[in-house]
C-alpha cells in the first residue's frame, strides 16, 4: 500500500483485516510517497524497446472445464451423465490446465497462446453458440474437477459461429432416434499478453464468428 492511501493507518488496518482472512500478504513501505515517486521516475526512464519488467510469474494455474468420456475408477460417479446425441457416458466438469503451474514464467515480450479444444453437437434448428470458461487456481496443486472449491471462474467466453456454412459441418445421425445433428470440433484460442487477454474461435484453422468475454472476478 503506497501513496496517500499508504499513509492512512485506518485504511491500512482495514485492508489488512480483509487480506489476512484470505491469506493475502499486505506490505507498507517506510515512506509510502517515496515509492510512488520512484516508480514514476523509473517508468519515465524505461527504454522504448522494453520496460523494467522482463518476466512476470503466473499467480495462478489457468485452465478450462470440459466433458470427457466417463471411465469407471477414474472419474467421480457424481460427474457422470449420458450424452443426448451419442448415448455415451460422459464425465462433466473435468479440468484441463492450459498455462502450466502457478509460478510459471511469462516473458513480457512473448505472449503465451493457449488453445481450448471443444466439441459442439447441435440439431439443425438449434442456435450456434459456443460457451467456455477460463478457470484459475491459486493452490500449488490444481484440482482435476471443476467442482473443487480451489477452482474459480475468471471469465466466461461466448462465441457465435453462424457464418460457418452447413456444407462445412460434419453431419451425424442418432442411431436410436434417427435424428440428424451436427458435430463440430472447435478451438477456442486465448492470447495472454502483458496487460490483456484476447480470444478468438477457430474452425479448421480459420477464425469464425465473434467472441465476447464477461469477467466474474
Amino acid at each position: 500500500v503506497v501513496g496517500g492511501f499508504g499513509r492512512n493507518q485506518y485504511l491500512y488496518h482495514k485492508i489488512g483485516e480483509y487480506c489476512s482472512q484470505r491469506g493475502i500478504e499486505i506490505q507498507q513501505p517506510k515512506n509510502p510517497w517515496e515509492a510512488v515517486a520512484l516508480g514514476a521516475v523509473c517508468r519515465c526512464l524505461e527504454p522504448p524497446e522494453g520496460g523494467l519488467v522482463a518476466v512476470r510469474l503466473a499467480r495462478k494455474s489457468y485452465g478450462t472445464p470440459a466433458s470427457e468420456l466417463f471411465r469407471q475408477g477414474v472419474h467421480d460417479p457424481d460427474d457422470m451423465y449420458i450424452d443426448r446425441f451419442t448415448g455415451r457416458k460422459m464425465a462433466r466438469g473435468q479440468m484441463t490446465w492450459l498455462c502450466g503451474d502457478k509460478g510459471d514464467r511469462l516473458p513480457e515480450d512473448q505472449p503465451r497462446i493457449i488453445g481450448i479444444e471443444l466439441v459442439q453437437r447441435f440439431e439443425p434448428h438449434e442456435g450456434r453458440e459456443l460457451y467456455g470458461a477460463l478457470v484459475g487456481c491459486v493452490e500449488d496443486t490444481a484440482p482435476r474437477r471443476f467442482v473443487d472449491n480451489a477452482a474459480q471462474v475468471i471469465c466466461r467466453v461466448e462465441s457465435t459461429f453462424h457464418d460457418i456454412p452447413d456444407s462445412a459441418l460434419l453431419r451425424c445421425r442418432d442411431a436410436t432416434t434417427g435424428k440428424e445433428y451436427f458435430e463440430v470440433d472447435f478451438k477456442l484460442e486465448a492470447t495472454m499478453g502483458a496487460t490483456e487477454l484476447t480470444w478468438r474461435l477457430l474452425y479448421n484453422g480459420k477464425e469464425y464468428g465473434s467472441t465476447s468475454v464477461s469477467y466474474d472476478i
